[in-house]
């Protein structure tokens, strides 16, 4: 028999949760920080407070679970969970509201086509209409003070991937890397993702699960004999970068931010990566 009062409480306490000290914890924990984000939210984005509400009981329920953090470990976890539950509540809302075609496992050369989508800057603002269409869903949504966040990528029941991006660094490589390693997640380990993953690309991360992406992601913009002996690596010239990008079909600030990364000289090549802000690209024109 179904009870009533169960039905109209927001936060309803069941045995299980009463006697999961794991559960317990993490919500006193979370509390006060995600009261003040329930605040700050419901006054910028004017969204319901019940849009908050079920926002706060998705994040003390995600708490229950295990989520595979590629984080360092002063970032603000409860914000950062709280982020997560945003992304998935939006998630859940577009495909309920549009009509988005089952998932089909994405291929290496469906990823590579999505990024030859980058020599053009402004074509950022298509990459989710083009995800859209395979079934993978991509939402934008800034980080929030506290978070040190790059991406995360998990899995719908619904069996659609969904991937979130804060753009917290507004660099093309960055926009580049961080989407096309999360789509290299999708492809290599759709299996695990009812776990999400979330990445933070200031941290070096030596699991297996991350080191894998990473491979993919470079294979996918250079393949690794390419890459090995490509010109730019002998030769910093900008036109030689430029040059080389080009033939690749990538925008020059891929192949910048690959060598900046590589020889750990993040001086150079500054023009080329900061040439365009995604952050307005994505924001200003939504």
């Amino acid at each position: 028999m179904t009870n009533n009062n169960e039905e109209q409480d927001d936060f309803v306490v069941t045995s299980e949760s009463i006697i999961n000290p794991k559960a317990l914890i993490n919500a006193l924990n979370a509390h006060d920080e995600v009261i003040r984000l329930v605040k700050a939210s419901t006054t910028k984005r004017n969204a319901p407070c019940s849009e908050n509400i079920s926002l706060f009981r998705d994040l003390l329920t995600d708490n229950e679970g295990e989520t595979f953090f590629r984080q360092s470990s002063n970032a603000n976890t409860a914000t950062t969970s709280y982020w997560l539950s945003r992304i998935k509540h939006t998630a859940q809302l577009l495909l309920n509201l549009q009509s988005v075609p089952e998932y089909q496992p994405i291929s290496t050369d469906q990823i590579y086509q999505i990024t030859r989508m980058s020599p053009a800057p402004e074509n950022i603002r298509l990459v989710s209409s083009a995800l859209l269409n395979l079934g993978i869903i991509l939402i934008f949504d800034e980080q929030l003070k506290g978070m040190k966040l790059d991406g995360a990528v998990f899995k719908l029941k619904s069996g659609h991937p969904v991937i979130g991006m804060t753009l917290r660094h507004s660099r093309l490589d960055n926009f580049w890397f961080t989407l096309t390693h999360e789509l290299s997640h999708i492809h290599l380990h759709l299996d695990q993702l009812e776990t999400p993953i979330l990445d933070d690309f200031e941290e070096a991360s030596t699991e297996e699960i991350e080191l894998e992406a990473d491979r993919l992601t470079k294979t996918i913009f250079v393949s690794r004999n390419e890459w090995r002996n490509c010109e730019p690596k002998y030769d910093l010239r900008r036109e030689i970068v430029i040059k080389y990008a080009n033939e690749k079909g990538l925008h020059p600030a891929i192949i910048a931010g690959m060598l900046r990364h590589e020889l750990n000289r993040y001086e150079i090549f500054s023009d080329i990566v900061s040439e365009y802000n995604t952050r307005d690209l994505v924001f200003k024109h939504e």
